[in-house]
């Protein structure tokens, strides 16, 4: 079931709402100025990666939404793909 693997992709997050219509599931995340400043420290490669693509590349709303798709993918294969 994929709501439980997104549940628990954000869990410890209170900035996440988690929206299930019956069909599928949508996560809001909000993200703050120390959230952002959290993952910049603890992961040095995605600030290279934001500094190094927004603006030129890609606006930060997509910046941002691609790295949470990518994190919640690799959530959910490190759960092996299981619901």
């Amino acid at each position: 079931m994929i709501l439980r693997n997104v549940s628990r992709f954000t869990h410890a997050n209170p900035y996440t709402q988690v929206v299930q219509d019956g069909r599928s599931v949508a996560v809001r995340y909000t993200l703050t100025p120390d959230t952002i400043a959290m993952v910049f420290a603890e992961k040095p490669h995605v600030r290279r990666a934001f500094e190094k693509n927004v603006p030129t590349h890609m606006s930060e709303k997509e910046f941002w939404t691609r790295y949470l798709k990518n994190e919640m993918s690799k959530e959910v294969r490190l759960q092996g793909g299981k619901g």
